[in-house]
């Protein structure tokens, strides 16, 4: 029996691929059946050809080769290669990441058979009839006319389902991603969606998390409709199945969805739309890989030479950055001119100028109001503010900041943070930069904005990239370095930092790191 060599890609931690062998040629994205220390996986062929430095002989066979899952195409392998090697895991869990258990090709296959089942009874129950037909004069021909239609359509069926991945169409040179900054950014994306749409290809739209991705979802559904797959965390398996096939098909369609959407079989990318670029929570920390979405989106586009916008109230310092250094164009749209307030709550309390978690100023705003008031409780407990607010006769809603973002914000006149200083890490450098930016997306809800901090300087609106920018320099902080933490797996406590220079070594320096860690701990890359 001939033995074709194949390397597996398993859903494991492990640091190494094994190799296996089949008895017939598999192409690389096929999917295998595998045993591995007594149990079975299903698994990927990302190389072939003959081992090296491995005893031949004691290679095993597949168990199987799962023919009706469709296979992994070389641009989703590269993704995959990208995040390995630049956030510093193991493949099979980038691969465990992309197909979690499975369920949406479990299911697909099991379509399929169905369907096939299905096509056998029907071509069984044709061959009666016409078997019938010579001694049954009154049998009607329209019955078995219509039982080939529907052998015909479930032909149809089995064939889109398994169809293999259609051959990308070819790719124009493309432009360097475009930062679109301002709060009135909605209807450029969409007249460049719409462009790509009429050109037949696919379009990413990434939110940093459901939230964002069910107001975005409102706006795209009127636009585009049909041609809208949403597949964020409450969508289910059926989505995300519905709009991997879809993808696969080659179709025009759009996907909205957070940073998992990356993984998507994309076959016509043709631009990626990253809005609120500079959100924190396009970092993935639990469980590995633990990638940033944003630049694993951008590497995406890169790989199937599609466009890029990123979209944000106040840009990234990463992303000012690379305007700076020409790596990506800069369009600055005029943004809403809201009236914002910064109290001391410090320098208030010292001249008894706050009652309670109130301030006498903000109270002052509160009674001014026409419209809605929305207070944002960070280190209040719900309850007692609440009896607060009653006391004082004021008609406020009250909502966390994580609540505040799922609130449809109309006839919002005036939103107050409470106390500023729990939305931020005084530990981490990034903590000013996260302030103003939050400061700015909230004055894209509200035409009155205003802020109760006990650190009143890292919520002042005056401080801009360039200052802060120079403040990362002087100190030797990304994005003028990379950072890689080391972290304590069973306390999640950071026990290093290492500040990388940003050259040719980088690389080098931070396999250098993954050799020396010790086990119970596992290294945390920054953000590009």
């Amino acid at each position: 029996m001939d033995r074709y060599f194949i390397k597996v890609l398993l859903p494991l931690k492990t640091p190494w691929v094994p190799w296996y062998y089949a008895s017939e040629p598999l192409s690389i994205g096929t999917f295998v059946k595998v045993m591995l220390s007594g149990r079975k996986y299903t698994g990927v062929v990302c190389q072939t050809g003959e081992p090296q430095g491995v005893d031949c002989s004691k290679i095993r066979s597949i168990i199987s080769i799962e023919r009706l899952y469709p296979p992994v195409s070389e641009e989703e392998l590269k993704l995959w290669n990208f995040i390995s090697t630049y956030y510093l895991c193991a493949p099979g869990e980038v691969y465990k990441a992309a197909y979690p258990a499975l369920k949406a090709e479990e299911n697909r296959a099991a379509q399929v058979e169905r369907l096939r089942q299905r096509l056998v009874k029907l071509q069984e129950e044709i061959q009666e009839r016409l078997s019938k037909k010579e001694n049954n004069k009154r049998l009607s021909d329209s019955v078995t006319s219509r039982l080939l239609d529907k052998q015909i359509e479930l032909q149809d069926a089995i064939t889109s389902l398994c169809q293999e991945l259609p051959v990308p169409a070819a790719k124009a040179p493309v432009q360097k991603p475009i930062l679109i900054q301002g709060s009135e950014r909605l209807q450029s994306c969409i007249e460049a969606i719409a462009k790509q749409l009429q050109d037949g290809r696919q379009v990413l739209v990434m939110s940093p998390e459901k939230a964002f991705c069910c107001k975005m979802e409102a706006s795209l559904r009127e636009a585009f409709a049909d041609k809208l797959h949403c597949v964020y965390s409450d969508a289910g398996t059926s989505a995300r199945g519905k709009a991997s096939l879809s993808l696969r098909r080659g179709e025009s369609c759009i996907i909205l969805g957070a940073r998992s959407s990356i993984f998507l079989p994309f076959t016509n990318l043709g631009l990626v739309i990253i809005d609120e670029e500079q959100d924190p929570l396009y970092k993935q920390n639990e469980p590995s890989p633990r990638y940033h979405g944003r630049d694993c989106a951008i590497m995406l586009a890169s790989i199937h030479s599609a466009s890029v916008l990123l979209g944000s109230s106040f840009a990234s310092l990463e992303s000012i950055s690379n305007c700076i250094q020409g790596k990506y164009s800069l369009q600055q749209l005029p943004g809403k001119e809201g009236e914002y307030t910064l109290i001391d709550i410090v320098a208030e309390r010292s001249k008894n100028g706050m009652i309670g978690p109130l301030s006498r100023k903000l109270l002052a705003q509160i009674k001014t109001c026409q419209g809605r008031v929305l207070l944002i409780r960070g280190y209040e407990r719900a309850e007692e503010l609440q009896q607060q607010v009653s006391a004082l006769g004021l008609d406020v809603e009250i909502y966390t900041l994580a609540e505040l973002k799922r609130q449809d914000c109309k006839g919002v006149e005036l939103i107050a943070l409470l106390s500023a200083d729990a939305f931020t890490d005084e530990e981490d450098f990034r903590a000013d930069e996260k302030a103003i930016g939050l400061c700015h997306q909230l004055l894209g809800l509200t035409p009155r904005l205003t802020v109760q901090a006990r650190v009143a300087q890292r919520w002042s609106l005056d401080r801009n990239h360039d200052q802060l920018l120079q403040e990362r320099q002087i100190f030797g902080f990304p994005p003028f370095t990379r950072l890689v933490h080391t972290v304590e797996r069973q306390t999640g406590k950071v026990i290093n930092k290492a500040f990388l220079v940003k050259d040719k070594t980088l690389n080098i320096k931070k396999k250098e790191l993954l050799s020396q860690l010790r086990e119970g701990y596992y290294l945390d890359v920054d953000p590009a």
